[in-house]
């Protein structure tokens, strides 16, 4: 790092992610093969489903079956919210997403010298599965039922999913594990196309799935938010009507069913909750709040999301917010670009490319905004929204951004329960080919910022009107950064290159008003205990357990190629 002026402050960035599992997104833009037409003469419900359906609680046919049965395919322990435990999200955790090399800057035997975005990243994601771990719970349970693996490889003696106990922790490290891989540009690319195809559509995509062992799990969404569960049999009724049998991992040893009537392509599911232990009610929808997911997307290579390239070209100098109160309250933001004005809550409202991927989870889980490449002068504001937890005094609050080739953002304050007009700072960003960005301070707001650049990281609070400029002119090289005053005179400024030249990747900055200069402290980074080998070898989910998509999915490969057309309908009549 190269000091250009020293003077005084204090910042801190985090980064975010998602929770119980999944993501919905809403948009303006479409996926090309995500619009194939199913009723093209190659796809028969009446044809395709003839099978009695034996020990199974439908009076429909069966049109395919897992054969997976929850009373002892399931876990015997319900989805859970709540501050992670055996189940935290690790350093090994993001290097079995990402690897090793995107995860420690040096591994000596079993110590790690942690990358600041990947410390980051952690925080991020055991924050944000505070909402519930539905996702993980799907996955992992299906990827028992697909045999890719077994219940013995993640407890001693266990035989059945369901001997499987929550408090093992290499159980409940593999529920984290998968829950975190909703938050993959694979998984979220294949996710936003699927919500752009009907719910029969994805029923038949599920039918195939099915039949074919790829490991599917699907979303849906109602109200702001999200669960995910595993389908375990798709059924045809003598009246047309589609079902979706489920294991629910809400309800451990039951099968629960959604509704699908193809003649108003809408659906339904009359248990629906975001965790076990909520009221369920009745959630319904239409096109644009499901989804599904195979196996193949969250398998795939990711790069990592603080590395210089984990956005693909379509989407290159775009930035990515995340947005989570921890369940406290229903999180948001209001986002202006020019003379549009976006509430993240409602996506009726979306303009301009802007994309929301809410969250798998509930309420207050939070949700991912993704700014396109090539808009200028946009301002997001974060919403601390209703109140959802009445006992809470204090709401934790995490805004991040991932911005390719710019660096991490993290920004942390606890918010009074009783300000229902949160202002104590908002985020200024240009995705134009001059990639800038701001974290700007009310006069009377206190947050925590953390930046981090490669092997860099640097820390400060920032409060009485400062702000903190992010400034990438060249889309390569150095980042140039600045605090400044509530007049805009400078406090602090220096230039990241990511590289750490003298073992103090920390530069922690506090502004001291008594003396007028900045206090500037170098620190580094500690050392990580870091299980190599397990990663290495150990982890369940190698190369050689990807399964294949289905060669006839309406959701094929090339839709995580990102290819996009305009002017393709979608229906945005139902609030996820």
């Amino acid at each position: 790092m190269r000091k250009l002026t020293r003077i005084v402050v204090t910042l801190s960035l985090i980064t975010v992610l998602v929770s119980c599992g999944g993501s919905e997104t809403a948009s303006e833009d479409t996926t090309e093969e995500a619009t194939s037409d199913p009723t093209d003469g190659t796809f028969s419900w009446e044809a395709e489903c003839t099978t009695e359906a034996g020990d199974l609680p439908t009076e429909g046919l069966i049109c395919a079956d897992t054969g997976m049965r929850p009373v002892t395919d399931g876990f015997s322990f319900e989805n859970w919210g709540g501050p992670v435990a055996e189940d935290a999200v690790t350093l090994n955790t993001a290097a079995a997403l990402y690897g090793v090399e995107a995860v420690c800057a040096e591994v000596q035997e079993d110590v790690c010298t942690p990358l600041p975005g990947a410390q980051q990243w952690v925080e991020e994601m055991n924050a944000s599965m505070e909402g519930g771990r539905c996702e993980g719970m799907a996955v992992l349970s299906q990827r028992f039922a697909v045999g890719l693996n077994t219940p013995g490889e993640y407890q001693e003696g266990a035989t059945v999913v369901a001997d499987l106990q929550r408090e093992t922790s290499y159980v409940g490290e593999n529920i984290s594990r998968w829950w975190v891989t909703q938050g993959l540009s694979t998984v979220a690319e294949f996710n936003y196309a699927a919500q752009q195809l009907t719910p029969t559509q994805i029923a038949q995509d599920m039918v195939m799935a099915i039949r074919d062992q790829a490991g599917v799990t699907y979303g849906f969404y109602f109200d702001g938010q999200g669960h995910a569960v595993t389908p375990i049999a798709i059924a045809l009724r003598a009246d047309g009507v589609l079902e979706v049998l489920n294991y629910d991992n809400n309800y451990p040893g039951q099968i629960t069913t959604v509704t699908i009537d193809p003649s108003t392509e809408t659906w339904s599911y009359d248990m629906a909750a975001t965790n076990a232990g909520v009221d369920a009610n009745i959630w319904s929808g239409s096109t644009g709040t499901m989804d599904y997911t195979l196996m193949s997307a969250r398998e795939e290579a990711n790069p990592a999301p603080w590395s210089s390239a984990d956005r693909s070209a379509a989407t290159k100098g775009s930035a990515r917010i995340s947005i989570t109160t921890g369940g406290a309250s229903v999180a948001g933001a209001i986002i202006t670009v020019g003379d549009a004005t976006i509430d993240t809550r409602d996506l009726s409202t979306l303009s301009n490319g802007i994309r929301v991927f809410t969250n798998k989870g509930g309420n207050g889980t939070g949700a991912t905004i993704e700014i396109p490449a090539g808009l200028k002068d946009v301002k997001v504001k974060p919403v601390i929204g209703e109140l959802i937890d009445s006992s809470a005094e204090k709401i934790p609050l995490l805004f991040s951004v991932d911005s390719p080739g710019s660096g991490s953002l993290l920004v942390r304050d606890e918010v009074d329960a009783t300000d229902t007009e949160y202002d104590d700072f908002s985020y200024d960003v240009s995705t134009e080919d001059d990639f800038s960005s701001s974290v700007d301070t009310a006069a009377d707001g206190d947050v925590e910022a953390d930046y981090a650049y490669g092997e860099e990281l640097i820390s400060s609070n920032l409060e009485d009107g400062q702000d903190f400029d992010i400034i990438d002119a060249d889309g390569e090289g150095d980042i140039d950064f600045a605090v400044t005053d509530e007049e805009g005179n400078a406090l602090y400024e220096s230039s990241f290159d990511g590289v750490d030249e003298d073992d103090t990747e920390v530069t922690e900055l506090d502004f001291n008003e008594e003396t007028g200069e900045m206090d500037v402290a170098d620190l580094a980074i500690e050392n990580e205990s870091f299980e190599q080998d397990a990663v290495d070898t150990n982890d369940p989910a190698t190369e050689d357990s990807v399964v294949d998509q289905p060669a006839d999915s309406i959701v094929d490969e090339t839709i995580v190629d990102e290819t996009v057309v305009d002017d393709v309908p979608v229906d945005e009549t139902e609030e996820p």
